[in-house]
């Protein structure tokens, strides 16, 4: 294993936005819902979706579902300077 030399930077960018993706879904008995998670790709979303769901087949299954974007602001503290 190599050891890495340390840097040290004159600045450091905090984004106060980011995207990320979540799957609202579609089931009988509870009409259109949200996942409660985010996550950083489509496709993660979609996975763990489906890893969630795969098994499931009553009025609780989705029947359908769709992925969206959503823009979400980090909360920055100052530390007062």
């Amino acid at each position: 294993m190599k050891e890495l030399e340390p840097t040290k930077a004159k600045r450091i960018t905090i984004p106060t936005r980011v995207k990320r993706f979540a799957v609202a879904y579609y089931t009988n008995s509870m009409g259109w819902e949200n996942t409660q998670q985010f996550f950083t790709t489509p496709e993660s979303a979609i996975e763990n979706f489906l890893r969630f769901y795969k098994d499931q087949d009553n009025d609780y299954s989705p029947k359908f579902y769709s992925v969206y974007e959503v823009n979400l602001e980090i909360p920055v503290i100052s530390n007062g300077k």
